[in-house]
């Protein structure tokens, strides 16, 4: 698979350690082993991983535009729950009858929701970053 960085972890007692290569992996070992380096930032990276997956998740339902319809479709059923508005570019069913004044309503909803899911998406993002540089101790 090209482009895929692969990691190896391992351990040494309750420590972890994490490499990007089997060489690589057995010389962190051995370092460890003799007492030349320390592991808490591999043990807070092993620690962060559920909140950087969860995070890297978000992000890529946020920014993957590869089918874009169904990006919008996506974002537009999101918008859709939490506000109760129709996104705009989607119709309104005659049943909802909404008026001009939800009309007028509908796009700074819209611009103000992007902005609030982009702004929890960053906090989402700093706060797994952070823990995985040891924020968390």
């Amino acid at each position: 698979m090209s482009g895929t960085r692969r990691w190896y972890a391992g351990t040494q007692g309750d420590r972890f350690f994490v490499a990007e290569d089997v060489d690589a992996a057995s010389a962190r070992h051995d370092r460890i082993v003799a007492g030349e380096v320390g592991v808490e930032a591999d043990a807070d990276l092993c620690a962060a991983a559920p909140a950087l997956l969860e995070a890297c998740e978000a992000a890529l339902a946020w920014l993957d535009y590869s089918d874009v319809t169904a990006h919008y479709d996506r974002l537009a059923d999101a918008f859709h729950r939490d506000t109760g508005y129709m996104a705009p570019g989607k119709s309104v069913p005659l049943e909802m009858n909404p008026g001009e004044e939800w009309e007028a309503e509908r796009a700074p909803a819209w611009h103000k929701w992007c902005a609030e899911r982009r702004a929890a998406l960053c906090s989402q993002l700093r706060a797994a970053l952070s823990l995985a540089r040891g924020g968390g101790r």
